[in-house]
């Protein structure tokens, strides 16, 4: 009986993100490096739609599907000995470089394609149990806008700013904001949440994570991401008072502000209420007590 081996892969694709902004008729190119520093692995280069809900491939792209994504010709590869859909060898610690070309038409439609370069991966040589094989796959999205104007129209919207009226004073500071792009074209919310108030105050810089057309997304703060907070913004401490938090941010780093505040109001009544039950335990105390020495 062979002993089964674990297989590690650890792969790593350079660079992680491509923006382009290209004209209909001209062409770009782009290299790709990727590098196994596992063991050898057979990776399989494809291109995928990037959405909101990941990379989405077709196992079987084919001209004529109907449904679902099928990639546009103009993105292809310049490698001779490497193309879309067919296996390759990546040897360990071996480096490879893929040149990536983007070419469309002059008739192509000027908008937002939102693709993907995905390496997907299978054990080298292939493990006898489908139980003990390793996979990996990885990714680099592709934001494309085609304008032969060099603009698109760019909006967004705040759709939920949430924030409590009246929080204990103890507690921690929680909100939640939502933005939604309402325009033709993906950005960058670049800017700042501001708290305000009598005690504690402090500015809190916006993660800037691209937010695709027509998509919704919770902003987060470099505060909540560091401290691994799902919250936009989360604050120990304790305030009293009347307090602004206040989100204001450009798109990238264009002239389109968005701008909205909102107040609450931080009051100790867990104590003030615990306070309340003390001082009433203490008086119905010292009436039964009255009431014993009276007997």
């Amino acid at each position: 009986m062979r002993k089964a081996n674990a297989q590690s892969l650890v792969l790593s694709l350079s660079p992680p993100l491509l923006e382009v902004m290209i004209k209909p008729g001209k062409s770009i190119t782009q290299v790709y490096k990727i590098t196994n520093e596992g063991d050898p692995v057979v990776v399989t280069a494809k291109v995928g739609e990037f959405t909101e809900d990941g990379i989405k491939i077709d196992q079987e792209p084919a001209p004529s599907v109907s449904e679902g994504f099928v990639p546009e010709k103009w993105i292809s590869l310049l490698n001779t000995d490497i193309s879309f859909n067919r296996p390759f060898i990546l040897n360990a610690k071996e480096e490879r470089q893929l040149i990536v070309r983007i070419s469309p038409p002059k008739e192509t439609a000027e908008k937002d394609y939102y693709r993907a370069i995905q390496f997907s991966t299978s054990p080298n040589p292939p493990s006898e149990s489908s139980q003990t094989s390793v996979t990996e796959n990885i990714g680099s999205p592709i934001l494309i806008t085609i304008t032969s104007s060099g603009f698109m129209a760019r909006g967004a919207q705040i759709t939920q700013f949430q924030l409590p009226r009246i929080i204990d004073s103890f507690d921690a500071l929680i909100s939640d904001i939502y933005i939604k792009n309402t325009g033709n074209t993906f950005f960058h919310p670049v800017g700042k949440v501001t708290l305000t108030g009598p005690i504690g105050r402090g500015s809190f810089a916006i993660v800037p994570h691209v937010i695709l057309t027509g998509q919704t997304k919770k902003l987060l703060t470099e505060d909540s991401l560091s401290f691994g907070d799902t919250n936009s913004l989360k604050l120990p401490g304790f305030f009293l008072g009347k307090y602004k938090l206040e989100l204001d941010f450009t798109l990238d780093e264009g002239t389109i502000r968005v701008n909205q505040s909102k107040n609450f109001y931080a009051i100790p009544w867990k104590a003030g209420m615990i306070l309340i039950i003390g001082v009433i335990g203490v008086i119905w105390v010292m009436r039964i007590l009255k009431k014993r020495r009276n007997r």
